[in-house]
């Protein structure tokens, strides 16, 4: 099991959120990681490439902020179980956790068919 620490970029210069990021398991169909946001922390520009099931352990809601301005809040409730889509190729968008708590969830991508 791998741990790290990633820092990230916020809006505001200078400042610096960490977002907890723990593979838990990853073969060729799969990749298990769990995820730890703070509250009203962001998570930078990037491109979620597989199909994924987020299974909130302590939920809350994201907002993704696409590139085009446009924006979606996206909900995991504690307990319960989301399926997202991979997002289109080329297109790119930013999270920010906008609960008041701690957001952690279980994300599981989809890598492939089993043989």
């Amino acid at each position: 099991m791998k741990k790290a620490l990633v820092f990230i970029g916020a809006l505001a210069p200078f400042a610096l959120h960490s977002l907890e990021f723990d593979m838990q398991f990853e073969n060729e169909q799969v990749r298990v990681s769990k995820i730890v946001m703070a509250a009203k922390e962001e998570v930078g520009l990037h491109r979620d490439e597989l199909p994924r099931v987020v299974i909130g352990l302590k939920g809350g809601t994201v907002r993704r902020m696409e590139q085009d301005g446009s924006t979606r809040d996206v909900h995991f409730p504690t307990g319960s179980a989301v399926f997202l889509e991979a997002d289109p190729e080329g297109e790119m968008h930013r999270g920010v956790n906008v609960s008041d708590t701690e957001l952690e969830v279980m994300i599981i991508e989809l890598k492939g068919k089993a043989s």
